[in-house]
C-alpha cells in the first residue's frame, strides 16, 4: 500500500473502525479457540467444526437481512449435523466436561467467531471509501494485539527459539499468506460454487494428514460422517 501510494481515508476510516475492531477481536478469537480445538482433538475434527461458519451466515443472513436461504438449505443442514454427529461423538463424555467436550465447543465457537468476522469485515470494507485495503491492514494489528493479551492471560509469553521462529515464519507466511493470496485469485477465474467446493479439501487434508502424522483416530464410521458432514456445508453454500 505504501509503494503503490494508496493513502489512508481518515474519515471513512473512523466510520469503519467499530467493524474493523469487532473483526480484529472475533478474529483472534477465532485463531484462539480453533488452536485450542486442534490441541484438544485433533486437526481434522477441528477444522471441519469450523467449517460451520456457513451455518451461521445463513442464520445471521436470514435473521438480519432477510436473505431466505433456497429449500434445499435446510435438508443440506440436516445432513451436516447428522455427519458433524457422527465424528464428534467419540470425543463427548456427557458425564462431565473434558479436554475432548472442550475441543468440540471450542470448533464450534471458531465457526460462530469466523461468521462474526466475516460480517464485521464486510461492513468495514463497504464503509472504507479509500483506496488499498486498509481496513484488512487495521483488521490484522488488531487481531494481533488481542492474541498477544490472550498468550499474556495464559502465561505463554515467552522468547521464542530458532525451530519456533522458523514454524512460525512458515505458518504466517506459507500457510496463511499463501493461502488467501491463492484463494483470492481463484475466486476470479472460477465460478463460487467451485471454489466453495475446493475449500472443502481443507478438512479433508486436515484429517488425512493429522492420521498420518500424529496417529489421529480415523475409522470407517468417522469417514463417513466427514463425507455426511461436508456435502452437507457444501450444499448449504450453494443455498445462500
Amino acid at each position: 500500500m505504501l509503494i503503490k501510494k494508496d493513502k489512508l481515508h481518515i474519515q471513512s476510516f473512523r466510520r469503519a473502525l467499530p467493524a474493523i475492531i469487532g473483526a480484529g477481536f472475533f478474529f483472534a478469537f477465532d485463531l484462539w479457540v480453533w488452536h485450542r480445538s486442534i490441541i484438544y482433538i485433533g486437526a481434522g475434527i477441528a477444522t471441519l467444526l469450523a467449517n460451520t461458519q456457513v451455518f451461521y451466515l445463513v442464520a445471521i443472513g436470514w435473521l438480519l437481512f432477510g436473505e431466505k436461504p433456497k429449500w434445499y438449505f435446510y435438508p443440506a443442514m440436516l445432513l451436516a449435523l447428522v455427519g458433524l454427529s457422527i465424528v464428534s461423538m467419540p470425543f463427548l463424555d456427557f458425564q462431565g466436561i473434558n479436554n475432548n467436550f472442550l475441543g468440540v465447543l471450542f470448533g464450534l465457537l471458531t465457526g460462530i467467531s469466523y461468521a462474526i468476522v466475516t460480517l464485521c469485515m464486510k461492513k468495514a470494507t463497504r464503509v472504507y471509501q479509500g483506496k488499498g485495503p486498509w481496513p484488512i491492514f487495521a483488521i490484522t494489528i488488531i487481531a494481533a494485539a488481542f492474541s498477544l493479551i490472550a498468550a499474556a492471560f495464559e502465561n505463554q509469553l515467552s522468547m521464542p527459539g530458532p525451530a519456533d521462529w522458523a514454524l512460525m515464519i512458515l505458518y504466517g507466511a506459507g500457510v496463511h499468506f499463501m493461502g488467501w493470496f491463492l484463494i483470492t485469485h481463484a475466486i476470479s477465474f472460477i465460478p463460487l460454487s467451485l471454489t466453495s467446493l475446493l475449500l472443502l479439501l481443507q478438512p479433508i487434508f486436515a484429517t488425512v494428514f493429522g492420521a498420518l502424522i500424529y496417529a489421529e483416530p480415523l475409522g470407517v464410521l468417522q469417514i463417513v460422517g466427514l463425507v455426511a458432514a461436508l456435502s452437507g456445508v457444501y450444499l448449504s453454500s450453494l443455498a445462500r
